[in-house]
C-alpha cells in the first residue's frame, strides 16, 4: 500500500470532518473506526473490547485505562484526544484516496 497521501486529500478531510481545531473523543473515535478496522459494529456483541483493543493498539496504553475513557471523556488524557484526532484525519485522508482510486 502506497503511504504517500496527496495533500489534497488531507486538506479536503479536515474541511469535511472540521478536525483542525477539535480534539476527538474515544468513544466517538469508536463509533466511526471500530466498526472498519475491527468488523464489529456498535449494536454487536464484543463491540466495547474491540474498542477498547483499538484504542490500546494506537495509544500503547492498557485495555482498563482505554475501558475508562469509552466511559469518562474527563479521564482522557488531552494528549491522547489530540492524537486520535490526527489518526481520524490521516484515516478519513486514505479513505477518500481509496474512493478516488476505485472511479
Amino acid at each position: 500500500m502506497d503511504l504517500e497521501i496527496p495533500l489534497h486529500l488531507i486538506l479536503a478531510a479536515m474541511s469535511n470532518e472540521n478536525v483542525m481545531f477539535k480534539k476527538t473523543s474515544a468513544a466517538g473515535f469508536c463509533a466511526k473506526w471500530t466498526p472498519e478496522k475491527k468488523g464489529i459494529t456498535p449494536d454487536q456483541r464484543g463491540f466495547r473490547e474491540a474498542s477498547k483493543a483499538l484504542l490500546a493498539e494506537l495509544t500503547g496504553y492498557q485495555a482498563t485505562s482505554t475501558n475508562i475513557w469509552l466511559s469518562d471523556r474527563e479521564r482522557t488524557p488531552e494528549l491522547v484526544e489530540k492524537y486520535l484526532t490526527l489518526v481520524d484525519l490521516v484515516w478519513t485522508a486514505e479513505k477518500m484516496r481509496e474512493e478516488a482510486a476505485e472511479q
